[in-house]
């Protein structure tokens, strides 16, 4: 055979062991020479997002494993009726004492120890709910009515800058100018109530004779309740508060001497020539006669008095 024709049968046989191995390859299950990776993780799906809940699961009410309500359960669940919550005002009694955590004109009470920043009941009116019912009532400052109980309620405010909060004009009163004030029984060194305002308007007190100290009293927050007391200091006696010109009365000697404003110098024998706000100021007095007070907590009150003799 020609050299020519060997070549060509050559190139067609090896054109058909070419096309052979081809389709052999395409039927094979052997690995590829590239891969893609999906960007979801297999065996994960995501859920729709109007499906997802915080709630705890609940089986289905067919559920076999679902646990069975019970009776007494059942009972439990149902909301507490407001006749069976507790009710401070039904039970209330003169001396019980409440924390009004409410506003000025919201009472909002809650039981508790009578101890200051409270409000003491001080009387009960039962089978009323007038409000009006506690005006004429000793140290009332708030009155509660609850027609649940058919009762009124007059309550004390305990402050804690003492009773004094209650104290009336003429009453006496006393404390430290740091510490709490007390009524107490009129004496030498305690102070007179001259006037009684709400607020802290010193001012008020300027007009009103004797003034000479004046006591801020806190009320009840939330509400002007603050009590500003006018006071006038209780000195030994007249001359305390004598002027100068003035006549008076000098009877005793020693610690038992008292001076007395009679309203008449034809009755006195004694006039005031000089007077200041220090203690044992003798020298103040020169040669005239003299006497001198003070209360040591308060020794801007003390007064050297000068006087002769008529």
């Amino acid at each position: 055979m020609p050299p020519g024709k060997i070549a060509a049968l050559v190139s067609a046989f090896v054109v058909v062991l070419v096309v052979v191995l081809g389709a052999l390859a395409e039927s094979s299950d052997g690995p590829s020479t590239t891969s893609s990776r999906s960007s979801a993780q297999p065996g994960v799906s995501a859920a729709p997002s109007d499906g997802w809940s915080d709630e705890p699961y609940e089986p289905p009410s067919d559920d076999p494993l679902a646990p069975e309500e019970t009776e007494e359960q059942e009972e439990s669940e149902e909301p507490e009726s407001p006749s069976a919550l507790p009710d401070p005002l039904a039970d209330a009694e003169v001396g019980s004492c409440f924390y009004d955590e409410g506003t000025d004109t919201t009472v909002d009470l809650r039981e508790t120890e009578c101890t200051t920043g409270a409000f003491e009941v001080v009387d009960l009116h039962h089978g009323t709910t007038d409000l009006d019912s506690c005006d004429d009532v000793e140290d009332s400052d708030r009155s509660v009515s609850s027609p649940r109980n058919d009762l009124v309620m007059c309550l004390s405010f305990l402050s804690a800058d003492g009773d004094a909060y209650h104290a009336d004009q003429g009453d006496c009163v006393y404390g430290q100018k740091a510490g709490a004030w007390d009524t107490q029984a009129c004496e030498t060194g305690n102070f007179k109530v001259l006037a009684v305002y709400n607020g802290s308007d010193t001012s008020k007190c300027d007009d009103w004779p004797r003034y000479n100290y004046w006591k801020m009293i806190d009320g009840p927050p939330d509400a002007d309740r603050d009590v500003l007391l006018c006071l006038s200091m209780n000195y030994p006696d007249d001359i305390g508060y004598a002027e100068v010109d003035q006549c008076l009365l000098q009877r005793g000697s020693g610690d038992s001497t008292t001076h007395t404003n009679t309203g008449s110098c034809s009755t006195s024998n004694i006039v005031v020539s000089g007077r200041t706000p220090h203690y044992g100021a003798a020298a103040f007095c020169r040669d005239n006669g003299w006497t001198t007070w003070q209360n040591p907590s308060y020794p801007d009150l003390a007064y050297t008095v000068c006087f002769r003799w008529k």
